[in-house]
């Protein structure tokens, strides 16, 4: 049985299909031509039986008329054809009177041939001849389909290796040649062309192929000038921003040291009774310079993150005096407004030293914590601590309000530098948008990280944990 799986080559399909094909052409006309040259024969043996007949009437109507028996054996042994098998003679009251046997009474016949015997005008008799000419048709036949069995065979090999080199030549070759040249491309060679030999179909795409080779030379080298100038702005952008964030992080004590002085000597200065006027404008200058310095410090603690100079200095602490730390600012900052702030810490955490970066930890919790209280006017806050419910060393911050809540739009840029929900909140709220962005960097640096969920008008929960021995 020939092969037929989808993976066969298409040189193989072909050649079995012309195969198939000569087969299926070559035997129907042999079966048609054989039909016909038995019929040839068969045709060429009832002439044949017929002429022997008339030829044994003859011969055999005056022996019979004497009904000698002798003389008819020795007439009928003579007949040299070979296919009479058997007579029988009838006398003129149709009784059998004589009946000769080739073959000891196992005489096959096919044919049978009635004759009248007539003698002198009178009717003697009737002689009935048998003859077998199947088997010479047969023998005929065989001989026939033999010699056509050779012809097809030697036409078969002639025509099919024809027809395979001609479909070789103009179909197998140009399709590997065009394949090959398709499995360069995939493989990154864009300089080969295909060499057009013939303006066909297979040409056409051919030519299609080397045109599309072409374009996509022209793409890559288009493409590899873009990298290279994307590339090369990306490492000078890159550069630009190390520079200005070391600049900055080196800058940090220079920054904050005349803002410092400044809130310093309004502090001083109110210590002094003086007019109400002069007292209320130094309260304005060390609000308006803590506002600053707290900006200033927010930009100058993400630039020193972002050339890598924050480092990480572990200590032992409570978080109950982190707490302790942290309230009275948060609470400071919702002064005015009518917003509950409160806290919890689980019991196992309440007299557990925790080893981390207490200034760190401080900033993360107080940037989530004023970011809280900065969007919330009515509700509240609240400050949980846990422990990790899977019993690994993390400890799980939770900081709820019920204030503005954020955008689903927005919600995938909070932690981006730099970034508010919009124009509109940034001037209603200020800030510069660094502060979750410097928490989450930092809780990173911790091991831990941070995430939230929130509603537009419903609030919003954080959630952040860090890893301690």
């Amino acid at each position: 049985m020939w092969e037929t799986s989808k993976n066969k080559k298409i040189a193989d399909r072909l050649f079995y299909g012309i195969v198939s094909l000569l087969v299926v052409v070559l035997g129907t006309l042999g079966i048609f031509i054989i039909h016909r040259q038995m019929g040839d024969a068969e045709r060429d043996m009832t002439r044949k039986v017929e002429m022997e007949s008339n030829h044994l009437e003859h011969v055999l109507s005056s022996p019979a008329s004497h009904l000698n028996a002798k003389k008819m054996r020795k007439l009928l042994e003579e007949v040299p054809f070979d296919e009479l098998q058997a007579v029988k003679i009838f006398d003129a009251e149709n009784e059998l009177v004589y009946v000769y046997e080739r073959s000891n009474g196992r005489a096959v016949y096919d044919r049978e041939v009635e004759r009248n015997l007539v003698v002198g005008g009178r009717d003697v008799g009737k002689m009935n001849a048998y003859f077998s000419g199947a088997r010479v048709v047969r023998a005929m036949a065989a001989r026939q389909f033999l010699h056509l069995v050779i012809l097809i065979s030697a036409a078969g090999m002639g025509l099919g290796g024809g027809l395979y080199f001609l479909v070789r030549k103009f179909v197998l070759r140009p399709i590997e040649t065009t394949l090959n040249f398709s499995n360069g491309l995939a493989g990154g060679n864009y300089s080969e062309r295909i060499n057009i030999v013939s303006n066909d179909e297979m040409g056409m795409l051919q030519r299609s192929l080397n045109s599309m080779a072409d374009a996509l030379q022209d793409s890559l080298e288009n493409l590899k000038a873009a990298f290279y100038e994307a590339e090369g702005a990306r490492v000078e952008a890159l550069e630009a921003s190390r520079l200005k964030s070391e600049f900055l992080a080196n800058m940090s004590h220079e920054i904050r040291t005349p803002i410092n002085a400044i809130v310093g000597f309004a502090d001083v200065l109110l210590e002094d009774e003086g007019d109400v006027e002069r007292r209320e404008n130094l309260k304005t200058i060390k609000k308006s310079a803590g506002i600053l310095l707290e900006n200033i410090s927010e930009i100058l603690d993400f630039s020193k993150i972002e050339a890598g100079k924050m480092k990480l200095a572990r200590s032992e602490f409570l978080l109950c005096d982190l707490i302790e730390e942290v309230a009275p600012i948060v609470k400071l900052r919702l002064h005015g407004k009518d917003v509950r702030f409160q806290s919890t810490i689980n019991e196992a955490l309440e007299e557990l030293p925790v080893a981390a970066d207490r200034v760190r930890l401080r900033q993360v919790l107080l940037n989530v914590l004023i970011n809280a209280a900065k969007f919330t006017n009515k509700g509240k806050i609240e400050l949980s601590i846990e422990p990790s419910p899977n019993g690994s060393q993390e400890i799980i911050f939770k900081v709820a309000d019920t204030g503005i809540g954020i955008p689903k739009g927005e919600q995938g840029r909070v932690f981006e530098p730099f970034m508010q929900a919009d124009g509109g909140i940034t001037r209603e709220y200020g800030g510069t948008g660094l502060g979750l962005a410097i928490a989450r960097r930092l809780v990173e640096m911790m091991g831990g990280r941070i995430w939230f969920e929130s509603n537009p008008n419903l609030g919003s929960t954080f959630w952040f944990f860090v890893k301690h021995p």
